[in-house]
């Protein structure tokens, strides 16, 4: 694989580049898109990212509130965006739903410990 080259499949796109990793999913809600594109990154399954070794997506930010944000049922566009920084990653949920991720250049955590 090339430094740009995406690996596709039904619902996610990853691309690796100079900056790092980025993970693009959408799910039908966007809190368990952040949960199963931060899984992919770390290689584990979604079920699987617990304490001691994982914050919980609750400890970060409010579920409900993401959902609520970020998915529209009207079918109306919205210019929204939530960032925040979750289990060493730089996360991004648009107004759409989709969820990018890409490791997080300020958290020198992860890199002593995983």
């Amino acid at each position: 694989m090339d430094d740009h080259s995406p690996i596709r499949n039904s619902n996610s796109t990853a691309e690796a580049n100079s900056s790092g990793f980025s993970t693009t999913i959408s799910a039908s809600l966007p809190s368990i898109a952040v949960v199963e594109a931060i899984a992919r990154q770390e290689g584990v399954d979604p079920v699987d990212l617990t304490p001691p070794d994982y914050e919980l997506l609750r400890d970060v930010v409010d579920p409900d509130a993401l959902d609520a944000l970020c998915s529209r049922s009207d079918g109306r566009k919205t210019t929204v965006e939530v960032r925040f920084s979750f289990n060493g990653y730089e996360v991004s949920v648009a107004g759409d739903g989709s969820v990018a991720v890409r490791p997080d250049p300020t958290d020198r955590s992860r890199t002593a410990t995983r």
